[in-house]
């Protein structure tokens, strides 16, 4: 009888992560399982390879990460928009978050007042990206130049890597009319490719509102 209610639960937590997420739908404690690949890190790229490994049907994928929800972890330091000011880069050395980051923190830096900066390292599902404000941003094509020039491998300029980009990411143009006149939004489309559909994982987007001072500090 307990092998089989302990059936049913395995059966009903499998059922439950299939339709939604859950802080306890990441694996079933005492239970092994075997997968076809396995994703150490779940942050944007971790996710991002899990998800596109996960549309062949045929294959099972885990992904493996240190951390829980932020959500659940961290609860209104995570939620409650403008709050995660005092926690994001350059935040006091001496504020240690370890539920939900890795607490690194530099060296002395002269140009900030000899003063030590906490680096903010998501150790959360989302990962880095939830820990600074879910930016995105890509590297310059002087950056990708100069990548591809000392490893001698011309496949790593930006315009080589361009389509990987567009393919994992569904761009959701900013709204008109919403954001202050001195905050609006430019970016070059053709930077995006939404006609590949609304399969990519990343979903890339601008707030409605904006600070005024996003004028002058961008």
């Amino acid at each position: 009888m307990r092998a089989f209610s302990a059936l049913l639960a395995v059966l009903a937590a499998e059922a439950a992560a299939a339709f939604e997420l859950y802080g306890n739908s990441f694996g079933i404690p005492g239970i092994n399982a075997s997968f076809d690949y396995v994703i150490i890190g779940g942050g944007n790229a971790g996710l991002t390879i899990a998800a596109r490994l996960a549309e062949d049907q045929r294959v099972s994928v885990a992904v493996i990460e240190a951390g829980s929800f932020y959500q659940i972890d961290n609860g209104n330091g995570s939620v409650i928009p403008s709050l995660a000011t005092s926690q994001f880069v350059g935040a006091d050395a001496n504020d240690s978050q370890p539920l939900i980051d890795w607490d690194f923190v530099t060296v002395s830096q002269a140009g900030a007042g000899g003063r030590r900066i906490r680096y903010a390292r998501g150790k959360t599902l989302g990962g880095c990206s939830a820990r600074n404000y879910m930016a995105y941003h890509r590297g310059t094509v002087g950056s990708y130049q100069r990548w591809a020039d000392e490893v001698g491998d011309q496949s790593y300029t930006f315009s080589k890597l361009l389509p990987y980009f567009q393919r994992s990411v569904h761009l959701t143009p900013p709204k008109s009319g919403i954001r202050f006149a001195n905050a609006t939004v430019g970016y070059d489309p053709a930077a995006f490719n939404n006609s590949i559909g609304f399969h990519q994982p990343l979903q890339v987007s601008w707030a409605n509102w904006a600070y005024p001072i996003a004028s002058w500090a961008p």
